[in-house]
């Protein structure tokens, strides 16, 4: 549920665990999971009419439920299956993870028009009326090893749970942080440039009017003994 809360952001959608659907007065069946488009998931929990899915009152069946075998004897492939296509739930999933059922963990179903499901053979178990797929993935998934059944696109590509989107934003944070630090020490590193150049630059006019000192005290100099010169010369005549 976590997946379709962290990515489905643009649309309104239920979708539940252990909630369950009332199709008519008196009449309930409780699936693992469900979801329900374009339903206003209740704010709070606490009414007791909002821990339920009342079908009348909302005006339409989930697209998608989900049952994940625990046992031999939860009627997941019979009874359960046969309830949900009279419901005209339009995808079954089941998530058999120990092969009770049989040698196949996970299987898709797609209700078609003779109300009969038959299992979806696109690629990814792609699903286009709630636009996900569903496949199974091996990992870590809070704190756990494990093979599960999770959410993708079209392409495959696994919608990320909260978690791993937690893990994304403080990844993005991180990388944002170091650009800044990497942009401060390039200013820094600018500014240390121009401050050498700029003592560079001091130096070297400071030697250049030290030179200019000495060749002024020079040319005084020469200055001085041309006029003692000259003077020599008048005394002399």
């Amino acid at each position: 549920l976590q997946a379709l809360e962290k990515n489905w952001t643009d649309r309104d959608f239920m979708a539940c665990a252990n909630v369950g659907i009332y199709y008519k007065k008196g009449k309930h069946i409780v699936p693992d999971m469900f979801l329900s488009l374009d339903v206003k998931h209740p704010k709070e929990w606490r009414d007791k009419k909002d821990k339920c899915y009342i079908a009348w009152e909302i005006g339409k069946m989930p697209e998608l439920v989900l049952e994940v075998v625990s046992n031999k004897i939860g009627g997941e492939d019979t009874e359960k299956k046969k309830r949900y296509a009279e419901l005209g739930i339009k995808y079954y999933i089941i998530y058999d993870p120990y092969q009770y059922l049989s040698d196949k963990e996970l299987c898709v179903y797609e209700l078609k028009e003779n109300d009969k499901y038959a299992l979806v053979k696109r690629k990814h178990n792609f699903m286009p009326i709630v636009n996900l797929g569903i496949k199974l993935w091996t990992g870590l998934y809070e704190d756990e090893g494990d093979t599960w059944a999770r959410w993708c696109d079209k392409k495959g590509v696994f919608l990320k749970t909260g978690s791993e989107q937690a893990k994304i934003e403080r990844a993005e944070k991180e990388k944002e942080r170091a650009e800044k630090e990497k942009e401060r020490a390039e200013k820094e590193k600018e500014r240390a440039e121009k401050e050498k150049e700029r003592e560079r630059a001091e130096k070297e006019k400071q030697r250049a009017d030290e030179e200019k000192k000495r060749a002024d005290e020079a040319e005084e100099q020469l200055r001085q003994l041309k006029a003692q010169l000259e003077a020599f010369k008048l005394n002399q005549e």
